[in-house]
């Protein structure tokens, strides 16, 4: 009996150090499953500025930018094919506009050489002012106030610039060294429009719309 338990008390020291290695412990933490929100979800890659528009288009979603030019552009459109259907009007009113310049180009200098300067003026400004009335009149009826066929040919920046230059005008008005100037900047701004005028009547794809002989036959 005493050998037994002698050989039991032996052993029983030697299993507990043998459990006690300081070894790390076989189950390795790090390859654990992860909670949800511990997971990192994959990051998308990257759309290019063309992906991404075409996505967003094909999305259903416009941008307010390329509407306003959609719209920019068939209003330009519209104004070509009003003016294309009124041409020899455009011509005539252009033309009226140039002997308007003319008239004052030639009047200007004999203005300031007269001894009453202003009167001279004054006089000429008279009748001056009667013809640019039914000119603007004429303009406004064949555009409805400068809202059709003006924008794309330019006329209308043309016609602030000539009532701002007529109400400049003055006996004296040759002597300012603007005056050359200014007559030269609205002869070339009209040459400009006249050249716009040219080229819509030449580009075949823009359809006149409203002639001047329906005008004529609503008359």
């Amino acid at each position: 009996m005493r050998t037994l338990v002698f050989a039991t008390a032996l052993v029983a020291p030697l299993a507990l150090a043998g459990c006690d290695t300081g070894q790390a412990p076989i189950i390795d933490e790090s390859k654990q499953s992860k909670k949800p929100s511990e997971l990192k979800q994959a990051a998308k890659p990257e759309m290019s500025p063309e992906e991404l528009a075409e996505a967003r288009k094909k999305a259903g979603f416009v941008d307010p930018e390329e509407q306003m030019a959609e719209a920019r552009k068939k209003l330009e459109r519209e104004d070509k094919m009003f003016v294309k259907g009124h041409l020899k009007d455009f011509r005539k009113i252009t033309a009226d506009f140039g002997k308007a310049l003319d008239s004052v180009e030639k009047g200007a200098p004999k203005w300031a050489k007269a001894k009453d300067s202003d009167g001279a003026f004054n006089k000429f400004n008279e009748s001056y002012k009667k013809d640019n009335k039914e000119l603007m009149k004429a303009y406004r009826e064949m555009t409805s106030n400068g809202a059709n066929g003006t924008g794309s040919i330019k006329l209308n920046v043309f016609i602030t610039d000539f009532e701002n230059f007529n109400g400049d005008l003055s006996g004296k008005i040759s002597e300012n060294e603007k005056f050359a100037t200014s007559l030269e900047t609205l002869r070339k701004a009209l040459a400009d429009v006249n050249a716009a005028i040219d080229e819509i009547e030449e580009d075949e794809s823009i359809e006149p719309v409203g002639t001047s002989d329906d005008a004529a036959e609503k008359k």
